[in-house]
C-alpha cells in the first residue's frame, strides 16, 4: 500500500535551522541548497522550500538554477493543488528565462501556467513575460497576439497608446504589413490626436509608399503639434530625415505649373522656413 509521506513540522523546523546555519554562518551555500531541494522533493507544495531553493541556487558556485528547474519538472506530474502547480510552473518559467536564457522552454512553462492558473486574472500575469520572450525570439505574430490581449485588458490610456505604437512598429519594421501598421497608427490617433509616434509612423509609411500628398499632410500635422509644444529641435530633425522627400515633392510641384501657386504648397514652404530655419 502506497502512503503519501509528508514532512513533519519538526522536520521543517530542523531543516530551516540547518539552512540558516549553512547559509548565514558557514557560507556553505551548496549544502543549504541541497537541504532546500530535499525538502521540496518531499513536499511539492512547500512554498518556503521553493523560495529557499531559488535564492540559494543563485548563491552557489557555479549557480544551480538548472538543477532546480530539473527538480521542478520532476515534481510537476505529481498530484498537488492548483496553486502549488501554478507556483512551480511560474518559477520554472522565470528561471528558464533569466538567468538560463532558454527562451523556448520558458515560453512552454508560461503557457502551461496560463492553462493551470486558478483564475483568469492570475493567468493574465503571464502575458507581459510572454511578450518579452516572443520579442526576444522574433516570433512577431505570436507577439502581436499577446499585445492585442494586453490591449483588450488594459484600462490605462497611456498603456493603450504604448501598445498601439508597438504593434504599428512591429508591422512596419518586421512583418512589412504597412496596411496593418497604418491601421494601428490611425487607432492611436483616434485615442490621442496629438500622438507624435502615430504621426511619425504615418509619415514613414507615406514616405515608403511614395505618397507625397499624405506625407505633406502628416508633416503639417507635426508642424501644428510642434507649434503648440515649442518642440522646434525635434521638428528640425524630422525635416532633415525627410529632406529628400521634400526636395523631390517640391521639384514635382514646380514642374507642374497648374499647381505652382497652390496655397497648400506655399503655406507649407513658409511654415518650413519659419519653424526649421531651413
Amino acid at each position: 500500500v502506497e502512503t503519501n509521506i509528508r514532512p513533519t513540522d519538526q522536520f521543517d523546523d530542523i531543516s530551516s535551522e540547518l539552512i540558516e546555519v549553512y547559509e548565514r554562518h558557514l557560507s556553505r551555500f551548496d549544502d543549504a541548497f541541497d537541504i532546500a531541494l530535499q525538502r521540496l522533493r518531499l513536499n511539492s507544495e512547500d512554498s518556503i522550500a521553493l523560495q529557499d531553493a531559488t535564492r540559494l541556487a543563485a548563491m552557489t558556485t557555479p549557480r544551480l538554477e538548472h538543477v532546480l528547474v530539473e527538480v521542478i519538472e520532476e515534481l510537476i506530474p505529481q498530484p498537488m493543488s492548483v496553486e502549488a502547480l501554478s507556483s512551480l510552473l511560474w518559477r520554472a518559467a522565470e528561471l528558464l528565462s533569466d538567468p538560463l536564457q532558454e527562451y523556448e522552454r520558458s515560453v512552454e512553462k508560461y503557457l502551461s501556467y496560463r492553462d493551470q492558473a486558478p483564475s483568469i486574472e492570475l493567468g493574465d500575469q503571464s502575458l507581459q513575460p510572454l511578450s518579452e520572450l516572443y520579442e526576444e525570439l522574433g516570433l512577431w505574430d505570436k507577439l502581436l497576439e499577446i499585445l492585442a490581449e494586453l490591449m483588450n485588458r488594459s484600462e490605462s490610456q497611456d498603456e493603450q497608446e504604448k501598445l498601439l505604437s508597438k504593434m504599428g512598429i512591429i508591422h512596419e519594421q518586421f512583418t512589412q504589413k504597412l496596411d496593418q501598421a497604418e491601421a494601428h497608427y490611425l487607432d492611436l490617433l483616434d485615442l490621442n490626436s496629438n500622438s507624435l509616434p502615430a504621426i511619425r509612423g504615418l509619415q514613414r509609411i507615406a514616405s515608403e509608399r511614395g505618397d507625397q500628398e499624405q506625407l505633406f499632410d502628416y508633416l503639417d500635422a507635426e508642424l501644428e503639434l510642434c507649434k503648440s509644444s515649442k518642440d522646434f529641435a525635434n521638428l528640425k530633425l524630422a525635416y532633415q530625415e525627410h529632406k529628400e522627400d521634400f526636395d523631390s515633392a517640391i521639384s514635382n510641384v514646380v514642374s507642374n505649373a497648374s499647381y505652382i501657386m497652390g496655397s497648400h504648397v506655399s503655406d507649407l514652404e513658409e511654415n518650413l522656413k519659419e519653424f526649421t530655419g531651413a
